[in-house]
C-alpha cells in the first residue's frame, strides 16, 4: 500500500541551487509523466514542502554546487518538518560521492553521484516513492553496509 505521500498523478519536487540544471530535472520529470515543480534553495522547497496540500510523491535534491552541505542540510530540514512531508521519499544527487554515507544516515532515500544517467534518476525516485515505508528503514541500513533487522 502507497504510503501517505502519494497522490493520484505522481509529483515530484525538484530542489536545485543551479537554475539551468533544475529545469533541466524539470523538464526530465515532466516528459517521464510526472509533474515537477521547481525550488532552488532548501529554504524554498522546506516552505513549499510544509504546506498542508502541496501533495508531491517526492523530493529531489540537486544543491551541492555552492555549498558542499547544501544538500544534507537541506535533508535534515525536510527529515524535521511534521506531518507527511517529513517522511516524504528523498532522493539527493550530488558531485561529491562522500556524501553518500551521511546521507543515507540522514534519512535519504535514493542517492546518485553526478554525472548520472537521466533514466537513472526517473528509475531511483520512481523506486523510492513506490518502496513501502516498513522497507524503507532495512534499504538504508544495506546501503551503508548494515545488516537489515530480523523480521
Amino acid at each position: 500500500m502507497p504510503g501517505p505521500w502519494r497522490t493520484d498523478e505522481p509529483k515530484v519536487l525538484v530542489v536545485a541551487d543551479d537554475r539551468d540544471a533544475g529545469e533541466l530535472l524539470a523538464r526530465l520529470f515532466d516528459e517521464a509523466g510526472w509533474l515537477a515543480s521547481l525550488a532552488f534553495s532548501a529554504d524554498a522547497a522546506v516552505a513549499e514542502l510544509a504546506e498542508p496540500d502541496a501533495g508531491y510523491s517526492g523530493v529531489v535534491l540537486d544543491l551541492s554546487r555552492a555549498d558542499a552541505s547544501a544538500g544534507l542540510d537541506a535533508l535534515r530540514s525536510i527529515r524535521a518538518l511534521s506531518g507527511p512531508a517529513s517522511v516524504m521519499p528523498v532522493v539527493m544527487c550530488s558531485w561529491n560521492d562522500g556524501d553518500r554515507a551521511q546521507a543515507w544516515v540522514r534519512g535519504v532515500d535514493g542517492f546518485l553521484t553526478r554525472p548520472f544517467h537521466a533514466n537513472a534518476l526517473v528509475a531511483e525516485v520512481t523506486a523510492a516513492v513506490e518502496r513501502p515505508m516498513a522497507d524503507r528503514d532495512p534499504h538504508r541500513q544495506r546501503q551503508i553496509g548494515l545488516p537489515s533487522p530480523p523480521s
